[in-house]
């Protein structure tokens, strides 16, 4: 839900009570008809000053924990049978492959989903086949 209208409608019930009291205050003869419209208006202009302060706490936030790891490279720290442990920008996780293959210690993977605490990785072939290649060349020469 976009900030606005999620700010809006946390707003409506507030604005509604208000116009009720001027409302009521008008009724009772505490409050003039032109002095309720401009109390009122006074108190949307209110609204209208605040939301730029409230935008940025209603807005979604960027990904945390699991969630922010999605596409993220990594590799096995041990083998991947078909769990085991990870290593993903520094942190040791907890994995299991995605289609159930067995992986060795030292693949290469990418992150592409999590249950709880526990990341879904699949075979990162691209990464593997340059570590293939860096060790072919390392060990012809």
């Amino acid at each position: 839900m976009a900030p606005v209208r999620k700010y809006a409608l946390i707003q409506l019930p507030e604005l509604i009570l208000a116009a009720v009291v001027l409302i009521a205050c008008h009724h009772y003869g505490w409050l003039s008809a032109t002095m309720a419209w401009v109390l009122f208006a006074l108190w949307v202009g209110k609204e209208l000053a605040l939301y730029p302060l409230y935008r940025r706490a209603l807005g979604v936030g960027p990904p945390v924990g699991a969630a922010a790891l999605y596409g993220q490279p990594g590799h096995a720290v041990t083998a991947l049978a078909p769990s085991g442990h990870i290593r993903v920008g520094g942190e040791l996780w907890r994995a299991r492959t995605q289609d159930g293959d067995h992986l060795a210690s030292g693949s290469a993977v990418s992150v592409v989903g999590h249950e709880g605490l526990t990341l879904i990785v699949c075979h990162d072939g691209v990464s593997e086949r340059r570590a293939v290649i860096g060790g072919d060349a390392d060990t012809a020469g």
